[in-house]
């Protein structure tokens, strides 16, 4: 089951990506993609180190919110990418 979702997520997040953008910036947007995949694990390490100090609880509540504020200070910038 785990590899499955695996498979499905590693599947339809490029999909998803390229379809969803228009052919002109498809190149740049799957760079951006890439980018954040690979920037993934900064935030796993700070997911553990925070859940270490404080819980797992506090740790993905702070990752949440910080997810939150970083779409509400870039959303005027949305319709431009």
């Amino acid at each position: 089951s785990s590899d499955v979702c695996s498979s499905d997520l590693a599947a339809m997040q490029t999909t998803i990506v390229y379809l969803a953008s228009p052919p002109e910036v498809r190149a740049r947007v799957l760079g951006i993609l890439s980018v954040c995949i690979g920037s993934a694990a900064i935030g796993f390490v700070q997911l553990g180190i925070i859940a270490n100090i404080y819980g797992a609880v506090a740790a993905s509540t702070f990752t949440g919110v910080a997810g939150l504020v970083a779409m509400a200070l870039t959303w005027r910038w949305w319709k431009l990418i």
